[in-house]
């Protein structure tokens, strides 16, 4: 594949991170008659990624590429349904205690959505074991690639950023806000970000390396653009920035006028203040308007 044609590969990966991240609110918008139904569309979806993953793991054609790239989404998708719609979250659903010191929150934490997280682990590990040893193991490194930033941002939101994406949370689980912590930076978030804009460079380096054969450019490039993705994610946690236009449409159903929170399925950030304050005793801030998605990490859990 000539570097000239390098913008087809993340083109497409753009086009599969925002018409899903949009579908899932649009999906979100549909109350609580749809949630049941969609979760099990979804899961019917992860039967045939799974499948179609297997199917094509031994195929290094360039159109491979971006079908099992777009099976490894498809599974991603999956947690996030699973998780934003509620049907596998964790065994706790109380706001953290306002006297509990890091350990204790950290456990409660992890109470929260340990569901989620084996969930993410177990699917991952599957993932992987379905190719490897095998060429095409593009949608497993992207599973991966997802996993990881999204662990990333969950531990940055735990340990506290500028503008913590509260009003993301559906307001079955409002309570995981009292998890989040608002503070100016954290450690960890600028290595995170260091070491991915670092790894970004090197996967564009090895995309457009001349003589590689154009199923691993167009692997390399679908990885990298979801690997940039999950950076923007992160600088999006300490940046008040309003990236809400991107999914207008699915928000607001065509131009059918804005839908409101109880429409989308997400907690008011008014509303929500004052749940996770009657709750805890803190008051939650650095709140953003609804925005972000799938790596949206992009960005739930």
């Amino acid at each position: 594949m000539p570097v000239t044609q390098l913008w087809l590969p993340v083109l497409f990966a753009l086009f599969v991170w925002w018409f899903s991240t949009g579908a899932i609110f649009w999906l979100a918008r549909r109350g609580e008659a749809a949630r049941s139904m969609t979760v099990t569309g979804a899961t019917v979806l992860l039967a045939l990624a799974l499948a179609c993953a297997k199917g094509i793991r031994d195929d290094t054609a360039i159109w491979a590429a971006f079908v099992s790239f777009a099976c490894g989404v498809m599974a991603w998708a999956w947690i996030e349904i699973a998780f934003l719609f509620g049907a596998v979250t964790g065994p706790r659903k109380q706001p953290c205690p306002p006297d509990a010191g890091p350990w204790g929150r950290f456990a409660y934490a992890v109470a929260a959505i340990l569901w989620h997280e084996l969930a993410i682990l177990g699917l991952g590990t599957l993932m992987v074991l379905l190719s490897w040893g095998h060429p095409n193991q593009v949608g497993a490194w992207t599973f991966v690639l997802l996993m990881g930033m999204r662990l990333s941002a969950k531990l940055n939101l735990f340990l506290g950023v500028p503008y913590p994406p509260r009003e993301l949370l559906p307001a079955d689980l409002a309570h995981l806000g009292s998890f989040f912590r608002t503070a100016p930076l954290n450690p960890l978030l600028p290595v995170v970000i260091t070491a991915a804009t670092v790894l970004l460079a090197l996967v564009g380096w090895r995309a457009s390396e001349p003589g590689l054969d154009p199923f691993h450019a167009a692997a390399y490039a679908l990885f990298g653009t979801m690997l940039a993705l999950g950076i923007v994610e992160h600088w999006l946690l300490v940046l008040p920035v309003q990236e809400t236009a991107l999914w207008k449409w699915f928000l607001e159903g065509g131009g059918r006028g804005k839908a409101s929170p109880a429409a989308t399925g997400m907690v008011d950030i008014d509303a929500q203040t004052a749940y996770v304050t009657s709750k805890t005793g803190h008051r939650s801030g650095g709140a953003r308007t609804l925005a972000g998605g799938m790596p949206a990490p992009i960005q739930g859990g």
